[in-house]
């Protein structure tokens, strides 16, 4: 007999989170369990990518929490398991609590695997600065407008001491820079127009970074796939993941996981300066990346299934133990 295990989420679509997910749907034993998948989030591409394999999926898109959990708890799985990210939204956390005849279990924050739809079986090592003459910096995450005049100081201090850099700026963060009060305050600190690039879109071009500013609401997706294209990120501690320092270590990068503000900025000037290093990580952090942890399929896939076996035979003890008592009683 297979023990049945679904997985919930609103995120089995195009998004930031979807490499993490394939591993649940290809890599497991075949022979002892059997896969439903469930998705409440909109539906594309990549949910039809999901639902072409060999699990049983179900599209819970537009049901109500009631709906989902009654569709759910027909398909009898031994376990639940919630696949959230950041947090379980309200409409998921809804329909968990209505699944009363199901046991659930939460994927852990800081475990996850990455499997990436998109190979870069073609990749080249590249050191941009090394072929522009000019070493380019990239910016990730979020801003806060709170953190707006610290960013700027940041920004300052780096291209400063580097007057031979620029950053490239996705275009969420043009309206910032192009405030006149943070352009006054870059040209006082001796930066140059040109230094500063802004870009008519959020996506940075991977192949003209050298390496990546990280700032707030980071994902460990975008640490693996800026690793994917041999980018280093330098990190500030004490961001929201706590499973972005275990990621930083995994690839090589735990030493750019900075203690405070005035380190974050310091240590991305050192590697600028540091050819030989920032070299070396462009030729081996895609590879080191592809040999961690964060991609060991089968070793993933082996910890996931003790930890649903314990689950699963923890709630049969109990129900044999509950239905022993009830005997019992009926005995006396």
């Amino acid at each position: 007999m297979k023990f049945r295990i679904g997985y919930l989420s609103d995120a089995f679509c195009d998004g930031r989170s979807k490499d993490f997910f394939p591993v649940f749907f290809t890599a497991y034993d075949q022979h002892r369990f059997e896969v439903y998948g469930y998705h409440t989030g909109p539906v594309d591409q990549i949910t039809e990518v999901f639902s072409a394999g060999k699990v049983c999926w179900r599209n819970l898109t537009g049901c109500s929490a009631a709906e989902a959990a009654q569709k759910i708890q027909a398909d009898a799985l031994d376990l639940l398991v919630d696949l959230s990210q950041g947090g379980t939204s309200a409409e998921i956390e809804e329909i968990l609590r209505q699944c009363k005849e199901v046991r659930i279990f939460r994927n852990p924050e800081e475990k996850w695997c990455y499997t990436p739809f998109v190979r870069e079986p073609d990749y080249v090592v590249s050191a941009p600065f090394l072929a522009a003459g000019v070493l380019t910096f990239g910016v990730c995450g979020r801003l806060p407008p709170e953190k707006a005049e610290v960013f700027i100081e940041n920004v300052g201090y780096l291209l400063s001491k580097l007057p031979q850099s620029r950053l490239l700026l996705p275009s969420r963060f043009s309206v910032i820079c192009n405030q006149p009060v943070y352009q006054q305050k870059l040209q006082r600190k001796g930066v140059r127009r040109e230094q500063i690039v802004c870009l008519s879109e959020d996506r940075l071009p991977y192949e003209e970074l050298d390496m990546v500013l990280g700032l707030y609401d980071l994902h460990v997706y975008d640490i693996c796939r800026f690793a994917d294209h041999a980018i280093p990120v330098v990190l500030q501690a004490g961001q929201e993941a706590q499973n972005l320092q275990w990621t930083m270590q995994q690839i090589g990068l735990g030493e750019f996981y900075t203690r405070n503000t005035a380190a974050y900025v310091q240590e991305a000037v050192n590697l600028a300066r540091n050819h030989e290093k920032l070299c070396r990580l462009h030729q081996l952090l895609r590879w080191k990346l592809h040999d961690s942890a964060l991609m060991d399929v089968d070793a993933y896939m082996i910890a996931r299934e003790e930890e649903y076996d314990r689950c699963i035979f923890a709630g049969k003890r109990n129900r044999v133990y509950d239905e022993l008592v009830i005997h019992l009683d009926d005995a006396q």
